[in-house]
């Protein structure tokens, strides 16, 4: 259950730190309409883009999601890889965003 938590608790970081990118650059996107509307993928790439994220950690975010698409798609089977490691990673990627829109806002 830590994993399903912080893997939630970092989406959402990535939605509100594009939310706020967006609120910069004209837009008053409501967190509803991204969840919607606008991938996951799409809002590290274009954060990625304009400089919001760096390449590095964006290279990660892009991993998690992939790891994220994995375990919870095959989360019937293998429950033992959902491991104190797995999810202390999550949790730096959630810091490190949400350090990104600290320094933003």
């Amino acid at each position: 259950t830590s994993f399903i938590l912080i893997q939630s608790l970092l989406e959402d970081r990535i939605y509100v730190l594009y939310r706020l990118y967006s609120s910069v650059n004209g837009s008053q996107l409501s967190l509803e309409t991204l969840h919607r509307s606008y991938t996951l993928m799409r809002c590290i790439k274009d954060l990625t883009n304009d400089g919001w994220i760096p390449h590095l950690l964006s290279k990660d975010l892009i991993t998690s999601t992939h790891l994220r698409n994995k375990f919870i798609h095959y989360s019937f089977i293998g429950l033992e890889h959902y491991d104190h490691k797995l999810s202390d990673g999550f949790y730096q990627l959630f810091r490190s965003v949400d350090k990104l829109i600290r320094s933003n806002s």
